[in-house]
Parts: structure tokens; C-alpha cells; sequence
């Protein structure tokens, strides 16, 4: 059964875990080819960095608003957000800046995959590194879209955030009984 009821918290299954990441990789994937597009559109309404933006800055304060009140280490929760507005101010490309909402998303779902075991945390960066490679791989093969070594390490590094944010987070999750870490 994917979601077990153990008193008043939940636990899910490993194979429950592995379907949600692989679903969200397969969003992420299957999007790269139509992405271009809104992509333009947004650019041409003169909206793209202004929506990129908005996007970054939300879901910092939502980890800034979760943080505050799950986060055991919010001092640390907070550098982790306020680097990443920093860093999505400091980027090039608006389009960037949607990475590191994607492999932010990514780290954190391959942390919480690998959560159970000693070393899950350096799986789960091996992991998020190798699905930040097979997106720009895909987009190698796409048409009218490139492979970018920046974007391998940009995916990396927000994928790295991720995976930062769920151990910063995840002590105060399992004491909510909203997430349970050790839920193999």
C-alpha cells in the first residue's frame, strides 16, 4: 500500500516515492520540447523575467513560511532560501531561473526517496546529478534545443539545495507527524 495510517502520522512505501519522483521527472522531461515556446511567449509580452521572478521568490517564502514553523535549523533554512534568490538574481537567463525551482523540487523528492538508508544523502546527489545530465541530454537531442554544461551544474546545484532543504527539514516534519523520515 502506498500510504500507510500509523496513528495520527503517515508513512509512505519506498515503491510510492520512486512513482512520485519518477512522475515528476517525467513532467519535467516531457515538457523540455513545449517549453521553448511559452517560453517566447512570455518573452515577447515582456513578462518572462518578471514571472520567473515571481516564481523563485514564492516558493523561497514558502520555505521561509515551512521553515518557520517545521525546520529545526531555521538560521540554515533561511541561508538555504536566501541564496537561492540571490543566486536567481544574479543569472543571465530568466529560464534559468526555473531550474532551481525543477532540481530544487528533485533534490528534495530524491532525498526523502533515499532518506531511510546511512548514505541516502549522497545518493540522493548522485541521483539528482544524473537526472540534471539526462535533461540536458534530451535537450542534445530535441530540436532547436541545446546541451549546456551550465545547465548540468546549475541543475546540480539546485538539485543540491533540495537535497539540503529536506535534512534541514525533515526532523521537523517527522516531529509534526506530517513526514516520516525512516518510512520504508
Amino acid at each position: 500500500m502506498a500510504l500507510l495510517k500509523e496513528g495520527m502520522s503517515y508513512k509512505y512505501s519506498g515503491p510510492f516515492k520512486v512513482a512520485l519522483l519518477s512522475f515528476y521527472m517525467a513532467c519535467i522531461y516531457l515538457t523540455l520540447g513545449s517549453v521553448r515556446t511559452a517560453s517566447s511567449a512570455l518573452r515577447n509580452a515582456g513578462l518572462l523575467g518578471w514571472f520567473t521572478g515571481t516564481l523563485v521568490a514564492v516558493v523561497a517564502a514558502g520555505l521561509v513560511l515551512c521553515g518557520a514553523r517545521w525546520c529545526r535549523r531555521k538560521n540554515m533554512l533561511f541561508f538555504v532560501a536566501a541564496l537561492m534568490l540571490v543566486t536567481a538574481w544574479n543569472l543571465d537567463f530568466p529560464e534559468e531561473r526555473l531550474h532551481l525551482i525543477e532540481y530544487g523540487g528533485a533534490g528534495w523528492l530524491c532525498a526523502w526517496v533515499f532518506s531511510r538508508r546511512s548514505d541516502g544523502w549522497a545518493k540522493a546527489l548522485v541521483l539528482v546529478y544524473l537526472l540534471g545530465l539526462c535533461d540536458e541530454i534530451i535537450q542534445y537531442i530535441i530540436p532547436c534545443r541545446v546541451y549546456d554544461d551550465r545547465d548540468v551544474i546549475l541543475n546540480f546545484a539546485s538539485g543540491a539545495a533540495g537535497v539540503a532543504i529536506f535534512k534541514l527539514c525533515s526532523s521537523g516534519f517527522v516531529a509534526e507527524g506530517r513526514l516520516t523520515a525512516n518510512d520504508d
